[in-house]
């Protein structure tokens, strides 16, 4: 089974969010990519630190 890499969590997760939104301006995907992009880092990290990664 492959790792998932950062990348790949925040593509995914991004993707997901952005199909309940299908409304949204440019503008608002920027900041959910951004909001996306912080909370997988986040989980990335927790993991790491607790020896998971």
């Amino acid at each position: 089974m492959m790792q998932e890499t950062l990348v790949d969590a925040i593509h995914d997760e991004f993707f997901a969010r952005v199909e309940t939104k299908t409304s949204w301006g440019k503008e608002k995907l920027k900041q959910l990519y951004l909001e996306v992009e912080r909370d997988i880092a986040l989980k990335f990290l927790l993991t790491a630190e607790q020896g998971g990664v």
